[in-house]
């Protein structure tokens, strides 16, 4: 019986990924895995101030990891905060990383690169 209620109990934390993530969130500490894979999933459903929330912490968890500074750079293309996103290119950059074209491009587009 106890197994059973155990059982009923994780039914909850697993009901969707969004649960998943918060919950294992909540029940580690610093996992930037689980922030980042929760950063993707709002930034696909167009939930960008969650997803910003999400690669931020990530950034303080690991400082030199690429994959949010340049999904922030995206979030941030697409809200027209142009001088956020070149920010967060340069940060890609100085971890040695080239965001793809299909970023720079558009960006350049909307307003030069302030640091050339």
């Amino acid at each position: 019986m106890a197994l059973a209620v155990s059982a009923w109990v994780q039914v909850g934390y697993w009901h969707d990924d969004y649960a998943l993530c918060r919950h294992g969130i909540a029940v580690t500490k610093d996992n930037y895995a689980l922030h980042l894979n929760l950063g993707c999933m709002y930034q696909a459903d167009g939930r960008y101030g969650e997803a910003i929330r999400e690669y931020k912490e990530v950034i303080r968890i690991l400082p030199y990891m690429v994959n949010p500074h340049n999904n922030l750079a995206i979030i941030y293309l697409n809200q027209g905060k142009f001088a956020d996103a070149w920010k967060e290119v340069r940060e890609c950059r100085e971890l040695r990383y080239e965001p793809v074209e299909s970023i720079i491009r558009p960006l350049s587009e909307k307003m030069p690169d302030p640091s050339r």
